[in-house]
């Protein structure tokens, strides 16, 4: 009788102990590029030419499903991307060391706080192609990942240029038209799309979020009483309806489609 228990009792700690390697092992690596070896991280983007995936994680968490989220986005992402992992202790130094353009995206407001969560760029660094919020990597999970991990290869195929801001003018001052070339047609606004649609004139890059959290980049072209056009990283254009955007988006849309307006 004792004899079985003392075998029962090995087993059980070779099943533990397996069990506690195999959680060590998807744990994401101390050598993982963070914001000290963010050079070294884009000596390899280069020339691999893989998106730079940024990875916020939060791995003091006492909350399982964030920590396990954390390590299922590493994973999932680490070997199609080159994922810069960065931890909240570190966070002082993101402006300073990292692309111009994340801080912003770090920190829009439709990405949220909570960990983890994503943001990927394109592999100079200097484009950001999707941002994904902590609920979407939360409860989606290994497909929410793999969805993401093929939603960045096929915007990294064809990143969009980074677009310069148009010129501030004066108030009430009309804006500085272009210098006339001989010979050509005046130049005119673009014209609005469908009845009540109006077309967006100097649009950048930026997020638009889906009422579901979804972030992507894409530049925003024309805003109708129910949709908006949006034109993706790869060049396509797509119908979004107005109703699919979150609230942030809809406001933004509409102060674009103001300024457009006057």
């Amino acid at each position: 009788m004792k004899s079985k228990l003392i075998l029962t009792l090995l087993a059980t700690a070779t099943v533990g102990l397996y069990a506690a390697k195999e959680e060590a092992a998807k744990a994401i690596p101390k050598e993982a590029f963070g914001v000290y070896s963010f050079e070294d991280a884009q000596k390899q983007s280069a020339k691999k030419k893989d998106p730079i995936v940024f990875l916020l994680v939060n791995e003091r968490t006492e909350d399982a499903k964030v920590e396990g989220a954390g390590k299922i986005t590493y994973w999932g992402l680490e070997k199609d991307n080159t994922v810069v992992v960065l931890r909240p202790n570190s966070a002082g130094e993101w402006a300073r060391r990292l692309p111009a353009a994340l801080p912003a995206a770090i920190n829009a407001k439709d990405l949220g706080k909570e960990y983890p969560r994503v943001v990927a760029m394109d592999h100079t660094g200097s484009v950001v192609l999707t941002s994904v919020p902590a609920a979407k990597l939360i409860d989606g999970g290994e497909d929410a990942v793999k969805a993401l991990n093929k939603e960045i290869k096929e915007l990294a195929k064809n990143p969009p240029k980074p677009t310069a801001a148009a010129p501030a003018t004066a108030p009430g001052a009309a804006p500085t038209p272009a210098p006339a070339t001989p010979g050509a047609a005046p130049t005119t606004a673009p014209a609005a799309g469908a009845a009540g649609s109006v077309a967006i004139q100097g649009a950048s890059t930026e997020g638009w979020t889906s009422s579901d959290g979804r972030t992507i980049q894409a530049t925003l072209l024309e805003v109708a009483a129910d949709k908006v056009v949006l034109q993706l990283a790869n060049g396509n254009k797509v119908d979004v309806p107005l109703a699919k955007l979150n609230d942030a988006s809809k406001k933004r849309a509409e102060e674009l489609k103001a300024a457009s307006s006057k």
